[in-house]
């Protein structure tokens, strides 16, 4: 027969830590899950007492949102007058120099063929 006082195993102990653990979770667990209820009871709460007046409003600037420049001609950048320019607005291309194309085809050279040297 065990007394009160008698010291308790550590497999008794761990046992007891355990059930402890075990029922502090369940506690804060069910704290969690009613605190959330009760927050959104009174988030629905202020949602259907709230005033639709209260609704910001945005008011319009009294002044112009765009303004006309000082010099209406813009601003010139380099690269302006190009051939290409004109031919992409519909025009002919105007050719201001001598124009270099890519090369022709080459013909290969006998050391360069291998199915010759085959």
């Amino acid at each position: 027969m065990q007394t009160p006082h008698e010291e308790i195993s550590e497999a008794g102990l761990a046992e007891r830590a355990n059930a402890f653990f075990a029922l502090a979770f369940r506690w804060m667990g069910g704290a969690v899950s009613l605190a959330l209820v009760a927050l959104i009871l009174i988030w629905v709460y202020r949602l259907g007492v709230r005033d639709a007046q209260e609704l910001p409003v945005i008011k319009a600037r009294l002044d112009p949102a765009r303004v006309r420049p000082v010099e209406p001609g813009g601003r010139e950048f380099a690269n302006q007058g190009l051939a290409v320019n004109s031919v992409l607005s519909g025009g002919a291309a105007q050719g201001e120099g001598p124009s270099s194309r890519a090369p022709g085809p080459q013909e290969l050279a006998g050391e360069d063929d291998r199915s010759a040297a085959a």
